[in-house]
């Protein structure tokens, strides 16, 4: 079945239906092109989901923070005493500082889990390089011997051993 200029198959990426107008049959068997490329996507998908839930995160704890120190400015205005103004001034750090803490734990979860994705993404890539080229050179040599048939070298061999 051929394609139309300008047609697009239901269901695909618009990356793959980009390939595939291009020409690039591999892309739309889920190998060759495409294979390297979808994990790639997903991999960009992850790490914008990944940062996109440490941001909102991170968000809600400062304004958590701010709520709290707007709550505690109006003590700041009523206190008469230095006792009171040191009281509030410490919770004032202690707020600061709890959030601080939270910024940095959610920023080292984040990183954490970025890294596992990139652990998991940097072993698959190489062996799947290695794959596909190989199966890319050979699977055409092997079609070539099968139809030259034996090559010179192993026929003189075998005249040899007889």
């Amino acid at each position: 079945m051929e394609r139309k200029s300008g047609e697009c198959k239901m269901g695909m990426s618009p990356l793959d239906s980009l390939l595939a107008w291009w020409g690039l049959p591999a892309s739309l068997a889920g190998n060759g092109a495409g294979a390297p490329l979808a994990r790639l996507q997903a991999f960009g998908s992850e790490l914008q989901s990944i940062y996109a839930d440490a941001s909102r995160r991170a968000l809600e704890a400062v304004i958590s923070g701010n709520d709290r120190l707007a709550g505690i400015a109006g003590g700041m205005i009523r206190s008469r005493t230095v006792e009171d103004v040191a009281a509030i001034q410490s919770e004032i750090f202690a707020i600061v500082l709890e959030g601080a803490s939270q910024q940095a734990r959610i920023w080292s979860e984040a990183a954490q889990r970025v890294r596992e994705r990139c652990a998991a993404l940097a072993p698959e890539t190489p062996k799947a390089t290695r794959a596909s080229e190989s199966e890319e050179t050979t699977a055409p040599r092997r079609a070539a011997a099968s139809r030259q048939g034996p090559s010179e070298p192993v026929e003189a061999r075998k005249m040899a051993l007889s």
